[in-house]
């Protein structure tokens, strides 16, 4: 999976399935490339509840988009 796969879900609500079996929901609102993260890897951003979170991409086990 790369951050490509999420283009047609930027700025929509989203469901993602971590590789620890956590799951968030949450408006995506950003990529970053993975020389402009901290932990070396590609990272989508959400807007979860009234804070961003970071997922880095290679730890998504799966996502779908929940609504527009």
């Amino acid at each position: 999976m790369t951050i490509f796969d999420f283009k047609d879900c930027f700025e929509k609500q989203i469901e993602v399935l971590s590789t620890d079996g956590k799951i968030y929901r949450g408006k995506l609102t950003g990529f970053e490339d993975k020389e402009d993260t901290s932990s070396g890897e590609d990272e989508i951003e959400l807007y979860v509840g009234d804070c961003f979170i970071g997922i880095d991409v290679p730890h998504i086990k799966s996502f779908k988009l929940i609504s527009d």
